[in-house]
């Protein structure tokens, strides 16, 4: 079977305004794109006096975290409500759009665990942003 490789330029991490009939905006300046984990899943060891072996049961999916560098703009809406969602620890819901052939559309919601300015003397302004993903994802 062959593979059909895409770049991941062009990816979109999007993020919610919040209204009732919700809007997504994309957040300018993302650079690198980590998460979220698909695979995520916690395991309770079961095993008791009876067993034969080590027995395990499956926990809750656990999705892990989003975390991106960025270019910060002072002037950008979208980089403003990440900033005031991590301040308020407020619940967001995001969205990851890939450049891929069926345009694949990752949603979930999440809080904004960190917004951390990087400064280099050096360099341009930027910020690490770690999104921490609360419940579960869909995928389209």
């Amino acid at each position: 079977m062959s593979v059909s490789p895409k770049a991941a330029k062009g990816t979109l991490v999007k993020i919610g305004d919040g209204a009732s009939s919700e809007t997504f905006t994309t957040i300018a300046g993302v650079q690198d794109v980590d998460g979220p984990d698909l695979s995520g899943t916690d395991e309770y060891d079961a095993t008791h006096h009876s067993s034969t072996g080590k027995e395990y049961v499956q926990g809750l999916k656990d999705a892990g975290e989003l975390s991106f560098p960025l270019v910060y703009d002072s002037d950008d809406t979208q980089q403003a409500a990440l900033q005031a969602a991590g301040v308020a620890d407020t619940l967001r819901n995001f969205q990851i759009l890939l450049p891929d052939t069926g345009a694949t559309l990752l949603a979930f919601a999440g809080r904004v665990k960190s917004f951390k300015f990087n400064a280099p003397v050096e360099g341009v302004l930027t910020a690490n942003v770690t999104v921490r993903i609360s419940g579960s994802i869909t995928i389209s």
